[in-house]
C-alpha cells in the first residue's frame, strides 16, 4: 500500500516542478516557513509540498498517514490543473486525468483498508 502511495506522488511532483518558474523565486524554490517571500507566494503550498515530497525526500521513511495526506494535497493540485485546462476528468484520457483516476483508486484502497469504508465522494470540477 505504501509503495503505491509513493508511486502516486511522482506525477504531481513532475507537474508542480514544470509549473514553477525558477527565475521568479528569491528562495530558489527552497520553501522556508520563516521566509516572508514563501509565506506570501501564490505558489507557496505547491513549493512546500514539493520540498516534502521531492525525489530526494526519504518518502519510504515517512508514515503512511503523512504520505496519504500529501496524496490528498496532490489530488487537489491536479484537480485544479485539470479544471483550469477544462478537462472532463471522467471522459478525458490525458495524463493528468488518468493520474486522477489512478490516484483516487489508491486513496480509496487506503481508506477502505483503514476505515473499512470509502471516504465521502469528492466531486470533480
Amino acid at each position: 500500500m505504501k509503495d503505491n502511495v509513493i508511486r502516486a506522488l511522482t506525477f504531481p511532483r513532475d507537474l508542480i516542478q514544470l509549473s514553477l518558474v525558477r527565475e521568479e523565486c528569491p528562495q530558489n524554490w527552497n520553501f522556508s516557513s520563516e521566509a516572508n517571500e514563501c509565506l506570501t507566494c501564490h505558489d507557496g503550498q505547491e513549493c512546500n509540498w514539493l520540498i516534502r515530497n521531492d525525489q530526494f525526500a526519504a518518502l519510504d521513511e515517512k508514515p503512511i498517514e503523512s504520505l496519504v495526506a500529501d496524496l490528498e494535497v496532490a489530488l487537489d493540485v491536479v484537480r485544479a490543473h485539470v479544471a483550469c485546462e477544462y478537462h472532463p476528468p471522467r471522459a478525458c484520457s490525458c495524463s493528468a486525468c488518468a493520474w486522477l483516476k489512478q490516484a483516487q483508486a489508491v486513496h480509496d484502497d487506503y481508506s477502505q483498508s483503514v476505515f473499512g469504508r470509502l471516504p465521502p465522494a469528492i466531486t470533480s470540477p
